[in-house]
């Protein structure tokens, strides 16, 4: 009995997460280094690929560990509400669309959008979360807007000043959206990395696909989150600008309310910022 279960450990079970763990981690070392950055990374990736050949008999799923751990080496792009993301994001999209061959090609997953999509309710199927928070929140977040219609929006202002001020049923919200939006972020990054969404096509085969994704609670995520990028570019700007940025751009938001947005999330300061605006 001990023998198979070593067995199965050996041949099944450890090979595919073995492989997408030195992978990435291979990836990650390499890429700090420029001169020759890709035939030495083709060097490694193929010198790993031969010692799982040569240690786990189960080669087939080890091979596609060391695919898949390739593929997941996202960017994330975060940073505080109302700090300057979706331009950062804007200019990546414009190089995206640049005919330089030499530029790389920054394919964006917008979590914000995520997140709203989950909110509607016929849309994203299993995975919208629209049911488990009027359940959870009451009929008094739906859009009054959309009186007569059988499932009215989620009015995200309303849901909005309900969680901003009271921290536990924050905690409560996020408990029922984030796994939901990991869940898709994971499958997406994974879809992009692999260039098998066929929404997306490269505009020119030889430039290099970056998937960037834009996602304002990297950090609140913790270590496990974290871990998942291989490079963080944290946007940050002056606390002054930001609440003024923030009160213009949601103009129906009081002063007060903004500053409980901006509170509710890490201070600039904790993110090791590497890009100011």
């Amino acid at each position: 009995m001990s023998s198979y279960i070593t067995w199965t450990l050996r041949e099944i079970v450890l090979p595919l997460p073995l492989g997408v763990i030195i992978s990435a981690i291979t990836e990650r070392l390499v890429r700090r280094s420029r001169p020759y950055a890709r035939l030495r990374n083709n060097v490694i990736k193929l010198s790993v690929a031969c010692m799982g050949v040569s240690c786990v008999s189960c080669n087939l799923l080890f091979l596609v560990g060391v695919i898949i751990g390739t593929a997941m080496q996202p960017v994330g792009l975060t940073g505080g509400i109302a700090t300057g993301k979706s331009t950062v994001s804007s200019l990546l999209q414009q190089q995206s669309s640049s005919d330089k061959e030499d530029e790389d090609e920054f394919v964006i997953i917008d979590v914000d959008g995520i997140a709203h999509d989950i909110l509607l309710p016929n849309k994203l199927g299993s995975d919208s979360v629209y049911n488990l928070l009027v359940a959870e929140f009451g009929i008094g977040i739906l859009s009054t807007e959309e009186k007569g219609t059988i499932s009215p929006n989620i009015d995200r202002r309303k849901l909005g000043d309900i969680v901003f001020r009271d921290g536990q049923k924050r905690r409560k919200l996020n408990s029922i959206t984030h796994p939901k939006i990991i869940k898709i972020m994971l499958k997406r990054i994974l879809l992009e990395g692999l260039n098998l969404n066929s929404s997306t096509t490269n505009t020119t085969k030889h430039r290099r696909r970056v998937v960037c994704v834009d996602i304002p609670l990297l950090f609140e995520g913790g270590v496990p989150m974290r871990l998942l990028f291989g490079t963080i570019i944290v946007v940050a700007c002056k606390p002054d600008l930001q609440l003024e940025r923030l009160h213009k751009r949601n103009p129906d938001l009081t002063l007060e309310q903004c500053r409980q947005r901006i509170a509710s999330q890490i201070p600039w300061r904790k993110r090791q910022p590497k890009l100011m605006l």
